[in-house]
């Protein structure tokens, strides 16, 4: 199943998760890399609209060069062919044997001579022309060749910014994970802790020793406290820390992606307006052509 782009309405739903207290926070960082993975596919679709314009462009002046020369060329083959009828004037004045008249002899010679420098003058840019022609779709040739290796080059550095983003969350998780197993020891030993404090306060017996020493080796209520936190309260509380820090690092995230994806948005907008169409109009050309 293909990934879909992202919309603005992705990011707008999840900045949302992140600022409205009701809505559930778990997973933020995963769905974070969903939506950067989702951009990726934004990117990539830039990278086709904006090689295609720029194919489109060298196909045109391409197109253009070529239909100059062969405008020309079509020009040569009339006045190949105004020479053809002019020798054919010239061999049927003397196939009707050599005239007395000098002048007219001088004449036929002139036109003979004529002729055939016109002819080499022809000839020259008929194969000029010809040189020319085989030029430019040779440098056609080559534009289009280095279009698609800059493409590909284009497509092959997305994965690895990407794959560095996705790496960058994983480790920024387990920083947060790391830093949440410490601070939640503070809640799990501190509840046990202060009930106990407080049952020996107020005379609450606190340990399964028949003394009143304070260093009992058992204080039953601290370690069923321990456990009854860690029990209910524990996983709570981890949430609770992980959460915190996790939106607090997502919102920077997410504001750089939004902005990222307004520039994108901007982009597209010109492609769209240069062509009438739409952006899915635009893929689609793309991917029939």
């Amino acid at each position: 199943m293909s990934i879909l782009a992202l919309t603005e309405s992705d990011l707008k739903t999840y900045q949302d998760k992140l600022t409205h207290p009701s809505t559930s926070r778990s997973g933020i960082l995963t769905e974070l890399r969903v939506l950067y993975e989702r951009y990726q596919v934004n990117e990539k679709n830039l990278i086709d609209l904006e090689s295609n314009q720029e194919m489109m462009r060298i196909e045109k002046e391409y197109l253009a060069e070529k239909q100059r020369f062969n405008i020309r060329i079509s020009e040569l083959k009339i006045l190949y062919k105004q020479i053809d009828n002019r020798i054919a004037s010239v061999e049927q004045k003397l196939s009707r044997g050599i005239p007395e008249d000098l002048n007219i002899i001088d004449k036929l010679i002139a036109e003979q001579e004529a002729i055939i420098v016109e002819q080499e003058k022809l000839n020259a840019e008929e194969a000029s022309l010809t040189q020319q022609v085989s030029t430019i779709d040779v440098t056609y040739g080559k534009a289009k060749e280095k279009l698609e290796q800059k493409w590909m080059a284009k497509q092959a550095a997305l994965k690895p910014k990407f794959e560095e983003f996705s790496l960058k969350l994983i480790a920024l998780s387990k920083k947060i994970k790391t830093k949440v197993n410490a601070l939640v020891l503070i809640p799990v030993l501190g509840v046990p802790l202060l009930i106990e404090l407080i049952a020996s306060i107020i005379g609450v017996p606190i340990s399964l020793s028949s003394g009143k020493s304070p260093n009992a080796a058992f204080h039953y209520l601290f370690i069923s406290t321990l456990v009854l936190t860690e029990i209910f309260l524990a996983e709570r509380i981890r949430n609770v820390i992980y959460s915190f820090f996790a939106v607090r690092s997502a919102k920077s995230y997410a504001d750089e992606l939004s902005t990222m994806y307004q520039q994108h948005s901007k982009q597209i907008a010109k492609f769209e307006n240069s062509s009438g169409m739409r952006i899915e109009q635009l893929l689609e050309k793309i991917n029939t052509q």
